[in-house]
C-alpha cells in the first residue's frame, strides 16, 4: 500500500484532524463472504441428482431438500461441519432416502455427490466468487488510519485458510496473526486481543449473535450486527441482541458512520 515509504498515522495535514486509533475484530463467514452459497448451490446440485438416480421412486424435490437439510442442521448441533463432513451428509442423505424407498444405493452416485460437497468447499470455488459487496471497501477504510484489524471466525482450518487464498484476504490480515481460526468459541481471544489494546475503543463486526455479538461484548467490545440476508440458524431468532449492540443494514454503513461511532463508544 505505502511501498518505500513508512506509514504515519500521527501525520496530519494542516486543518485536518487527527484520526482515533480503533481496534476492530469482524467475522468471515456472511459478514465478509457468503458461506451459505457454497451448500446451497451444493445442496442443489445433490438433490438433482438423487431425483435422477431414484427416477420414479423420487420423492418431491422439496421433500429430498428437507431431508438433506435435517441431516446437515443434526451434524451441525454434534460440531461445528469440517471439510470432509459436508461431502458425507450429501451421501448419507441418499443411503437414506434409498432406505426410504426399498432400494440399494448406487456408488456411482455416492461418488457423485461426495465429488459434489468436496468441490463446494476449495480454492478454486472461492477464487471465482466476490466478497459481499462493501465488504472490501470497508476494510481498506477500517485499516486506513492505522487501526489494528483482525478477522475472528470459526470453524474448520483447512477451509479457512483456503477462503483466505481463494479470497484473497491477505490483502487486509496478512498473516495468522491477524487472520485468527477459533475451534469453538471466539471469547477467549477476543479477551485477549481486548486486553493487548486495551487503550483503544473495541469493535466486533459480525452477523451471528450467539457466536459473534455476544462473547464481543463479554469481551469488552462495542458489538456491530449486520444481519444476514436470511437467518440460518433458527435459534438466533430468540436470542437478545447485547446491551449497546448497533444494529447496520449493509456492512458498508461502517464507513458511511465511522466518525460516530468512534465518538459515541
Amino acid at each position: 500500500m505505502f511501498s518505500g515509504v513508512e506509514f504515519n498515522p500521527n501525520f496530519k495535514r494542516k486543518g485536518e484532524k487527527r484520526v482515533k486509533r480503533s481496534l476492530w475484530a469482524v467475522d468471515l463467514d456472511n459478514t465478509l463472504v457468503t458461506s451459505s452459497s457454497d451448500y446451497g448451490q451444493a445442496s442443489c446440485d445433490a438433490t438433482k441428482i438423487i431425483m435422477m438416480a431414484l427416477e420414479h421412486r423420487a420423492p418431491r424435490w422439496i421433500d429430498i431438500a428437507n431431508f438433506l437439510e435435517g441431516i446437515n442442521q443434526s451434524r451441525l448441533e454434534e460440531k461445528r461441519l469440517m471439510r470432509d463432513d459436508f461431502p458425507s451428509v450429501l451421501v448419507e442423505s441418499y443411503r437414506g432416502l434409498c432406505n426410504q424407498v426399498g432400494i440399494n444405493s448406487d456408488p456411482t452416485v455416492e461418488k457423485q455427490l461426495f465429488e459434489i460437497g468436496y468441490s463446494a468447499l476449495s480454492e478454486e470455488t472461492y477464487q471465482k466468487r466476490q466478497m459481499i459487496p462493501g465488504a472490501e471497501e470497508t476494510l481498506y477504510f477500517i485499516r486506513r488510519p492505522d487501526n489494528p484489524l483482525f478477522c475472528v471466525t470459526l470453524g474448520d482450518s483447512r477451509v479457512q485458510w483456503m477462503k483466505w487464498r481463494g479470497y484473497r484476504l491477505g490483502r487486509f490480515f496478512p498473516t495468522s496473526r491477524e487472520f485468527l481460526i477459533v475451534p469453538k468459541d471466539k471469547l477467549e481471544t477476543l479477551i485477549r486481543l481486548r486486553l493487548r489494546y486495551k487503550d483503544l475503543p473495541a469493535f466486533m463486526v459480525g452477523d451471528s449473535i450467539k457466536s459473534d455479538l455476544i462473547p464481543a461484548h463479554q469481551a469488552g467490545f462495542t458489538s456491530i450486527y449486520v444481519p444476514p440476508p436470511a437467518i440460518w440458524d433458527a435459534s438466533e431468532k430468540t436470542i437478545e441482541l447485547p446491551p449497546g449492540t448497533i444494529k447496520l443494514s449493509k456492512i458498508s454503513e461502517i464507513k458511511e458512520r465511522f466518525d460516530d461511532l468512534i465518538r459515541a463508544d
